[in-house]
């Protein structure tokens, strides 16, 4: 297995001074020539202000152990997700380039991507190929909601390759349709049972299949059921869910722009592993 981890550290930020960062953060995306007329566009749809969406940025970022998952309920919060994506010199940007690079040296030509939660960037790379096939799933019917508009914005046939599920994840866990990759973004850790439902998709996969997972290894906030505090015990539970770590690298949050984490002592890491089943290591 070859892994590398780089180092970042995050120091706490006063209130109103990571209040007023926030605010320029969100704003800086929508300023952003490159996706100005996308996010005006999902606006108009959505019929929603780009202050409120600010708004609800800066209330997700600000305490992230003031909430639970109920906070990904409303639309808005989709908007939210998406900017982070969008954010420049963040977690979320070296994550989604690990996660393309990951999916480009497998080329499955099939995916599930499980509690997708907003579209992120390798799906354009989906979406240009001829033979791959990707199924999003997510508990939140705003979440298919908003990922149809933003698709139809990057690709106007994406609803050609693309399937969707309005599910909790735990349930299709049970389902037996084959896929060539399982994909995991920051999402197992918010199902009740992350450990027996990864262990289902394990069971009930083909002998070949790979799963890839980004996991947060840090202290367990409010949103989550589980968490791992270091890298060995993140590979210690995916191998007692049947998973064997062939590939994996690490983001660690980034002190100047992902102030979500600035809470948190040294910050979060995003542990990025490309695993296969046990039964079929080699």
């Amino acid at each position: 297995m070859s892994c590398l981890i780089k180092k970042n550290y995050i120091r706490p930020l006063d209130k109103e001074i990571k209040k007023d960062r926030l605010e320029n953060f969100a704003a800086s995306v929508f300023k952003n020539p490159i996706y100005a007329a996308e996010l005006k566009e999902l606006r108009k749809n959505f019929d929603l202000s780009e202050k409120e969406i600010i708004e609800a940025y800066v209330a997700y970022d600000l305490d992230i152990f003031s909430y639970t998952n109920e906070i990904y309920s409303p639309l808005v919060m989709r908007f939210v997700l998406h900017l982070h994506n969008l954010l420049e010199g963040s977690w979320h940007i070296g994550r989604q380039k690990i996660i393309l690079d990951l999916l480009k040296k497998i080329n499955p030509a099939s995916i599930i991507d499980l509690g997708f939660g907003v579209p992120t960037q390798y799906i354009r790379w989906i979406l240009s190929k001829n033979n791959s096939f990707l199924t999003l799933c997510d508990f939140s019917e705003n979440s298919i909601i908003f990922a149809k508009k933003l698709l139809n914005i990057w690709h106007s046939r994406s609803e050609e390759k693309i399937n969707f599920i309005i599910e909790d994840m735990a349930l299709v866990a049970h389902n037996k349709t084959p896929y060539d990759l399982y994909l995991f973004q920051d999402s197992i850790e918010h199902v009740d049972n992350p450990t027996e439902c990864l262990t289902n998709f394990v069971k009930h996969s083909k002998k070949n299949a790979y799963f890839l997972l980004s996991l947060p290894i840090g202290p367990l906030i409010p949103m989550h059921s589980i968490a791992w505090h270091t890298i060995k015990e993140a590979d210690l539970w995916l191998k007692d869910c049947g998973l064997r770590p062939k590939i994996c690298q690490s983001v660690r949050t980034n002190p100047h722009v992902d102030l979500f984490a600035s809470e948190v002592d040294k910050g979060f890491l995003n542990y990025i592993v490309l695993c296969c089943k046990y039964s079929f290591s080699k």
